[in-house]
């Protein structure tokens, strides 16, 4: 279990903020953009390409391995709750993902509708 006083929840977190940093920065800043096209290919690439491999990655390694909570639900509540047992919770998950991508990217949608 990881609390705020652990150091690993430190390391995730300024991990995922880094993320979040990086792009903000590639939008900003080097003025990069997402299309729409993108946002298909990259759930195409996660889903069909990167998923499989990490699955059979927590397979190989075994109990406690559960990268991308594949395996099993984070310890503790959390939204992931709601949802089905893993691996059935991808059925919602995914599509949900990919909604979420297109609500990030409507704002330049519609700029760009209105720049026509």
């Amino acid at each position: 279990d990881i609390s705020h006083h652990n150091l690993d929840y430190a390391f995730f977190m300024i991990g995922h903020g880094m993320i979040v940093i990086g792009v903000m920065y590639a939008t900003v800043a080097l003025n990069n953009r997402p299309y729409a096209k993108d946002i298909l290919t990259v759930a195409f690439i996660t889903a069909c390409i990167l998923l499989p491999i990490i699955y059979i990655i927590n397979l190989i390694l075994g109990e406690p391995a559960n990268f991308w909570y594949l395996m099993a639900k984070p310890a503790g509540a959390s939204p992931m709750d709601a949802f089905p047992e893993p691996p059935m919770h991808l059925l919602v998950l995914i599509p949900l993902a990919i909604t979420m991508f297109f609500l990030v990217y409507s704002p330049y949608f519609i700029k760009d509708r209105l720049q026509k």
